[in-house]
C-alpha cells in the first residue's frame, strides 16, 4: 500500500469510517475528484466483512486507503465477491499484489469515478506453526548456570538448542537469564531441593533450598518468588533434591505453582527411587526424565561416550534428555562433539519439546 502523508493519520473503525472520511474531506485540502472510499466502503459491509475489521487509513490531500484485517481462509471467498461488487459501484481493480513483508498482505489497488484512486491491504492471518520435523531428540541441560556468564558466553557459541538451567541467587543469575534470551536459548529454573542425604550445616551450602519443614504453602510461595526471579524461564529441573522426589506429597506443592503457570518439570533423577515423573503426569503437568549425566566422567572422551549414549536412547525411544554441568571440560567436550547428534540423526531441541 502507498505511504500516506505523515500529517494527519487516523485509524478508524468502519462503523465510523464514512463520517470520519467526510469530516477529514471538510477540514483539509480539497480531495481530487469523487473518490472511492465511502463506496468501497460500503461494499465491503454489504458482503458481510464485519466493520471491526475494517480500518481507514486517512491523508489530507488524497483518498484514505483502507486496511482490512482476515480471518484464515477468508480472502478465499471474499475475493469473487467484492470484485463483482466494486464492478457494480464503477470501481475497477487495476491491480493485487501479494507483499510478503514484517505484516504479509495482498494489496489491491482501485480506480474510481474520475480517475481518483486508493489502495486496500487486505492483512492476511500469520500461517501455524509448522509441525516439528519428524525424527528423534535429544534435550541438552547445562544445570547450575549463574556462577559464570564465561561459562553462559561458551554455550552461546555453540549455536545449537541448548537448554540453560539457573539456579536462584547465584552471583551472576539474572545476567545468566538476559544473555541466555538475547542468543536464542531457553532457560529453566534449576530448583534447589532437599536431599535425602543432607547433613546438618550443608543444606545452606546452596541458598534457598527449600526443604521438607516448610509447609506446602510456604513451599508454593518460594517457589513461586524463584520463577519472578526469571519470567522467561518455561520449566523447572531439580537442583538435588532427592528427599522431595522420592515423596509425592513433598512435590506436589511445587507441581501446583508449575500446572497454574503452564510450565514443563524435568525429574533430573538424583534418585533411582524417584517419583517425580510419574507424580507430575498424574498432575497434569509436561513433563520427562533425565535419561544420561553427560560428564558423570569428567574428561573429553567421557563425555563423548555419554553423548553417544544420549543419541542411542533418543533413536530408541524417540526423545531423551541429557544433563550436564558448566565444566570447562565438559563445555569444550560440547563444542567439539555435538556434531554427533546429526551423524546419527538425531535432532537437538530445547527441553520444552521433549516434555509432554
Amino acid at each position: 500500500m502507498r505511504r500516506l502523508p505523515g500529517s494527519l493519520l487516523i485509524l478508524v473503525p468502519a462503523a465510523s469510517l464514512l463520517a470520519v472520511f467526510f469530516l477529514v474531506q471538510g477540514a483539509g485540502e480539497p480531495r481530487p475528484g469523487n473518490c472511492p472510499t465511502p463506496d468501497v466502503v460500503r461494499t465491503l459491509l454489504s458482503i458481510g466483512l464485519d466493520g471491526r475489521a475494517i480500518a481507514a487509513v486517512a491523508g489530507p490531500a488524497e483518498c484514505p486507503d483502507l486496511r482490512v484485517a482476515l480471518a484464515s481462509g477468508q480472502y478465499k471467498d471474499l475475493k469473487p465477491l467484492l470484485e463483482k461488487a466494486l464492478a457494480e459501484a464503477g470501481i475497477s481493480v487495476l491491480d493485487a499484489v501479494d507483499i510478503r513483508g514484517s505484516e504479509p498482505h495482498l494489496r489491491w489497488r482501485l480506480r474510481g469515478p474520475e480517475g481518483t484512486r486508493m489502495d486496500i491491504a487486505f492483512i492476511l492471518p500469520a500461517p501455524p506453526p509448522a509441525p516439528p520435523p519428524p525424527g528423534p531428540m535429544a534435550a541438552i541441560i547445562v544445570d547450575d548456570m549463574g556462577y559464570s556468564l564465561e561459562a553462559m558466553d561458551a554455550l552461546c557459541r555453540l549455536e545449537r538448542p541448548v537448554t540453560v538451567s539457573i539456579l536462584p541467587f547465584t552471583p551472576f543469575s539474572r545476567d545468566t537469564a538476559a544473555r541466555a534470551a538475547a542468543c536464542g536459548l531457553e532457560t529453566m529454573l534449576h530448583l534447589p531441593l532437599e536431599s535425602l542425604g543432607a547433613k546438618e550445616g550443608w543444606r545452606s551450602s546452596v541458598d534457598g533450598t527449600i526443604v521438607s519443614e516448610m509447609s506446602p504453602e510456604d513451599v508454593r510461595l518460594t517457589v513461586a518468588s524463584y520463577l519472578d526471579l526469571f519470567p522467561g524461564c518455561r520449566g523447572v529441573n531439580n537442583h538435588t533434591g532427592s528427599h522431595f522426589t522420592e515423596e509425592a506429597t513433598l512435590l506436589r506443592p511445587v507441581l501446583d505453582v508449575l500446572k497454574e503457570r503452564g510450565l514443563y518439570f524435568i525429574d533430573s533423577r538424583t534418585s533411582r527411587n524417584s517419583v517425580a515423573h510419574e507424580e507430575a503426569v498424574r498432575q497434569g503437568v509436561k513433563t520427562a526424565a533425565r535419561h544420561v549425566f553427560l560428564d558423570a566422567e569428567n574428561d573429553d572422551a567421557g563425555v563423548r561416550r555419554r553423548l553417544v549414549e544420549l543419541f542411542d536412547s533418543a533413536k530408541s525411544r524417540g526423545k531423551a534428555v541429557g544433563i550436564a554441568h558448566p565444566r570447562k571440560t565438559t563445555l569444550e567436550a560440547l563444542r567439539l562433539h555435538l556434531g554427533l547428534a546429526d551423524e546419527m540423526g538425531v535432532r537437538l531441541v530445547f527441553a520444552s519439546a521433549v516434555a509432554d
